[in-house]
């Protein structure tokens, strides 16, 4: 009996092992168009951050570009760890708006195939529901 529960215990730590060995790759806030597969990272960089004049109320959006019938799993996070969002499921096409405070913020995706995402965030300047979703092309060309 004590030999079969050791194996048990071996073979559960070895299917453990790709999973934890998993590299985890990191894009900057905002990323357009991110094929992702398994985990990924996105966070606000600093540079950009302080680029920012308002220090007020912002809406952080995740959306999947579709081309996959895999949902995601979406963490957002703040960057000082306080508060940790989700997990929310991201289904092929839609888009998550969260909204988060002046804080620098990430956002980690998990999924079990490839996954386009983009991650933005815009400051709210009208009432909460009204914000205004930017072309990346031309926030580009600005």
């Amino acid at each position: 009996m004590k030999p079969i529960f050791i194996i048990t215990l071996m073979l559960i730590w070895a299917s453990m092992y790709p999973v934890t060995a998993q590299e985890t790759k990191t894009y900057p806030i905002p990323s357009y168009n991110v094929v992702t597969d398994g985990l990924t990272n996105f966070m606000e960089e600093g540079l950009v951050r302080k680029c920012q004049l308002s220090k007020g109320q912002r809406n952080i959006f995740v959306k999947s570009n579709g081309g996959s019938s895999c949902p995601a799993q979406i963490w957002i996070f703040s960057l000082d760890r306080l508060d940790i969002l989700g997990p929310y499921t991201l289904n092929p096409g839609e888009t998550l708006s969260v909204e988060i405070d002046e804080r620098e913020w990430g956002v980690t995706s998990e999924s079990a195939c490839q996954v386009t995402l983009s991650v933005w965030i815009e400051e709210i300047s009208d009432p909460p529901g009204k914000g205004v979703i930017h072309n990346p092309v031309s926030d580009i060309i600005k």
